[in-house]
């Protein structure tokens, strides 16, 4: 039984350290596609180790038969896709033949800091009558779902209950890990809920925009993208579910209005809709795009909102 055990310990070790990598390595992913134009990577500390990000980076850059880059700060390598934007001004240092000489400006003065809103943040009930208070415990069980619907998708049906309790241990174990696994699990195994888990849905995908004269930012937990149609859709593991979509919470509403709006000025001539996946039912609900839009608008004149 302790050679079972000690074995049984490896093996969750060794889960728990891939699965570490692995989010580091999707975590490197976002950081790199986040830009627009420019990336510039610069690295600090122990960069010489092979996990670190600035070493893969490297490795990747030296694959891509890089060309000389002189800059203030000393000799790098530059690696070019599509037209590149006219220089703004001029090095006074001169560049090596074949490469571009980059000119570092001063830093402007920092603008007014403008406040940043949230979709969730909105105002509105999220909860409906006999769910209780947003406790402390319902945010971790509820983050706890939703970090196991984001990572257990890709693996195997025979694997994912293990994989489940793995990344459980990796945040510590939660005192209600097991029926957040089951309730997951469950999701999962849900045949028509199938197509939002297909390798072809965006996970956990950022948005930000304008909204009422107001910097907005969200996160998205699946978007599907079609031709002629964009669907978000959100994981809610509220314990009391609404038999139908008019029943759903005011603040819900405004949260997947505020993406719908996002998403229209992203996504011009298609389609927008949005739904709720709710967790405990293992349901899939959308929503009326008048109702989410509407619900928007009643945002804006709540007098809890900041000014615009």
């Amino acid at each position: 039984m302790a050679a079972n055990a000690t074995v049984a310990q490896s093996w969750a070790d060794a889960a728990a350290a891939a699965l570490r990598e692995e989010e580091n390595d999707r975590l490197l992913y976002v950081a790199l596609t986040r830009a627009e134009s420019w990336l510039i990577i610069a690295g600090a500390g122990n960069v010489d180790a092979e996990s670190s990000w600035y070493s893969k980076v490297s490795a990747g850059m030296e694959a891509l038969a890089p060309t000389p880059l002189a800059t203030e700060l000393g000799e790098g390598l530059r690696h070019e896709h599509g037209a590149w934007p006219p220089a703004t001004g001029r090095s006074e240092k001169s560049a090596p033949e074949g490469s571009t000489a980059v000119t570092f400006e001063p830093v402007p003065k920092a603008p007014k800091k403008e406040t940043t809103i949230s979709p969730s943040g909105l105002g509105g009930a999220k909860a409906l009558a006999g769910e209780g208070a947003e406790t402390e415990a319902a945010l971790a069980r509820g983050n706890t779902i939703h970090r196991l619907l984001e990572i257990l998708p890709p693996v195997s049906v025979s694997n994912r209950e293990a994989h489940g309790r793995a990344t459980l241990a990796t945040m510590g174990n939660p005192d209600d890990g097991e029926s957040c696994l089951s309730e997951s699990l469950t999701v999962l195994n849900t045949a028509d809920l199938g197509f939002v888990f297909d390798a072809n849905a965006l996970v956990e995908v950022a948005l930000a925009g304008e909204w009422n004269s107001q910097r907005i930012w969200g996160l998205i937990d699946r978007l599907l993208i079609d031709d002629d149609r964009v669907l978000a859709i959100d994981f809610k593991s509220n314990a009391v579910v609404p038999k139908d979509a008019r029943a759903v919470p005011e603040g819900l509403l405004r949260q997947m209005g505020a993406y719908a709006h996002m998403l229209a000025a992203m996504y011009p001539g298609r389609r927008i809709e949005t739904a709720l996946l709710w967790t405990v039912e293992a349901r899939l609900m959308p929503l009326d795009p008048a109702d989410v839009n509407a619900a928007l608008a009643r945002a804006a004149l709540d007098p809890a909102q900041p000014p615009s």
